[in-house]
């Protein structure tokens, strides 16, 4: 088959597929920063929501402009206790105590666990170390706009491989923070 013969690349499709990558490398290095570059219009969450989200998967977004944008994936918009993917454009202590019901997987299924796509700031906050897959001994992360209540529902959610996955936001930059990633505070 000769190139002329292959379908067009989208830019929809090129957008998606470098969120995935950046995805890919921010899960791969936790706490490590990872930069998006611009392509349209859509913010970074829903940018990661259009690049993750299809027929077959589940979101819940706090956002109704998000939610919006994300409708157009075909993913079914559910229940905070039944999303795959939960969209927060900002935690606050009634939306912490609301992610009680997320799903963190069990033993046997720990894959039935959700993803958690938070904005929040790095520039600025408290200092935690991070430790696990990925990290070489460890590294200090700065991270603001996340009530201490937050990081006792991660640690409450049970020993790894249960718990969430949470990709956090601060503009077009992206940190992955997997399940497996121990954080203490400073």
């Amino acid at each position: 088959m000769n190139e002329s013969s292959l379908p067009a690349y989208t830019l929809d499709e090129a957008r998606d597929r470098e969120t995935f990558i950046a995805l890919t490398d921010a899960f791969s290095f936790p706490g490590r920063p990872v930069t998006l570059r611009p392509f349209d219009d859509a913010d970074t969450p829903v940018r990661i929501g259009l690049a993750l989200l299809d027929l077959e998967t589940s979101f819940h977004a706090v956002d109704p402009l998000v939610e919006s944008r994300l409708l157009h994936t075909g993913a079914r918009r559910v229940s905070i206790q039944d999303a795959e993917y939960l969209f927060f454009s900002s935690l606050d202590p009634q939306k912490v105590n609301a992610l009680r019901a997320v799903r963190n997987g069990s033993m046997l299924r720990p894959d039935d666990s959700a993803t958690l796509i938070l904005n929040c700031t790095f520039a600025s906050g408290s200092v935690f170390r991070w430790t696990g897959p990925g990290i070489h001994q460890s590294i200090e992360v700065r991270l603001g706009a996340i009530p201490a209540a937050f990081w006792t529902l991660r640690r409450a959610a049970g020993p790894f491989p249960l718990g969430f996955d949470v990709i956090l936001c601060d503009g077009d930059v992206i940190m992955g923070l997997p399940r497996s990633t121990a954080v203490q505070s400073v």
